[in-house]
């Protein structure tokens, strides 16, 4: 997975990723929906190996290499909840980069997240359309910088999430209980599929 974070005008930078979407079919584009300090403008999937060429990319987008980040992720879950329809154009992508709770090891971390987080988030995220949980296995770029555990993407019908989110105070007490029990930090955003 790719993040994007620049400065750069919203339009021009959609435009350039449009391009390299239609290039690559095994390309899927999240582009923010309101962008904030720190959070990335653009996520995007690349589908198999090879590594992408992260020079390549910062050509074509005209962005410079430090507004690139990558990693190595297996999907861990692919979750569509049953008897729903995604809406036309994907809905929308609450995407977060999650980060292990301090003295946390990678492998309690995964085995949290899948066995015992994955189950609260599919009960009491009610609106929730679709649940993919990415472990980050390699973090390609930058090498020294924040460290990223998973990156998870909770998918809705559209931008209003709060309701599905949190339809009652008991789902956010439990969620965040579990949360503060495996993750030490996220960073999240909300974006839609570029078509």
């Amino acid at each position: 997975m790719l993040a994007v974070t620049t400065a750069d005008d919203d339009d021009r930078l959609i435009a350039r990723l449009s391009a390299r979407a239609t290039d690559n079919p095994d390309v899927t584009i999240h582009v923010a929906l309101r962008y904030r300090e720190g959070r990335a403008h653009a996520v995007v999937e690349l589908s198999g190996p090879p590594a992408p060429d992260l020079d390549a990319w910062a050509d074509d987008l005209q962005v410079p290499g430090d507004a690139l980040s990558c990693y190595r992720v297996s999907e861990a879950l692919r979750w569509d909840r049953p008897g729903a329809a995604l809406p036309a154009g994907g809905g929308v992508s609450f995407i977060c980069f999650v980060r292990r709770a301090a003295g946390m090891d990678p492998d309690k971390f995964e085995r949290h997240w899948t066995e015992m987080h994955r189950p609260l988030a599919i009960k009491h995220h009610e609106g929730m359309l679709r649940y993919v949980q990415n472990v980050v296995r390699e973090q390609l770029a930058p090498v020294d910088g924040p460290a990223v555990d998973g990156i998870a993407e909770l998918v809705f019908a559209n931008e209003d999430i709060d309701a599905g989110l949190f339809p009652t105070e008991e789902s956010r007490r439990i969620i965040g209980e579990d949360v503060d029990r495996f993750l030490s930090e996220s960073r999240a955003g909300l974006y839609r599929l570029l078509a």
